[in-house]
């Protein structure tokens, strides 16, 4: 089951992800929290999700994404899905 998909913003390919609003509910229920992740190539990365609350809430995934994204050369406009 997909979750979402969206095409990547520049801030999505070098900075933090932000999940689009309409896949709220499928992490409002985790609340903040630290995420172990592993690749397809099963190397772990640690992401930070937080439900942004400034204007409309939207999660997003800080700390080791920058490093998972310069990792695997995401660029503007890539679709993540």
């Amino acid at each position: 089951m997909e979750v979402f998909s969206k095409f990547l913003s520049n801030t999505d390919s070098t900075v933090r992800l932000a999940i689009p609003t309409n896949a709220l509910p499928h992490f409002e229920s985790l609340g903040e929290r630290d995420l172990l992740v592993r690749d397809w190539t099963e190397q772990e990365w640690n992401f930070r999700l937080s439900i942004r609350n400034i204007g409309h809430p939207r999660p997003v995934f800080t700390r080791d994404w920058a490093r998972f994204a310069q990792a695997k050369r995401l660029q503007l406009n890539d679709l993540l899905s």
